[in-house]
């Protein structure tokens, strides 16, 4: 059977719809690749930051227990210098002299730890601010991970 012209017609009609289907098809799965590709891009950096965070909230913790245990120490500097000085009112004889000598190598230790203290407080407060630079970080992260969001 020949074709006549009307049927070559519909048949090319045909084909073209059926080419700019498969064109739309192919259109619509290189956007949802490019959504999925962008999706899991954010979620990598959405856990890289809230990793960061939990890092940057460890190393805070971490500060606290050592300040607090450099507080415990201080208290008992504190209560051991009270009570070398109670001990010292109570002594008024001759060995009086030889006490005050281990007073004074007590205030030398007790010296020797508050300068240790006062140093392990300048290396925390110095932490604190880079954990402050890092959660700083972690928020632009955050912030930057938004927007590119919204562009999206």
């Amino acid at each position: 059977m020949a074709m006549n012209d009307r049927d070559r017609e519909n048949m090319k009609r045909f084909y073209e719809a059926q080419e700019k289907r498969e064109k739309a098809r192919l259109e619509a799965a290189k956007k949802e690749e490019t959504i999925q590709t962008s999706l899991s891009a954010i979620l990598t950096r959405q856990e890289t930051a809230k990793d960061n965070i939990l890092a940057a909230a460890n190393k805070q913790v971490k500060r606290e227990e050592l300040l607090t245990q450099m507080y415990e120490k201080q208290s008992e500097i504190v209560d051991a210098i009270s009570s070398n000085e109670t001990k010292l009112k109570m002594i008024q004889n001759s060995r009086l002299q030889k006490m005050q000598m281990e007073l004074d190598v007590d205030n030398a230790k007790v010296a020797a730890v508050e300068a240790a203290y006062d140093a392990q407080k300048r290396i925390a407060l110095t932490k604190n601010q880079a954990y402050q630079d890092d959660l700083l970080a972690s928020k632009l992260a955050n912030q930057r991970a938004g927007a590119e969001v919204q562009l999206q």
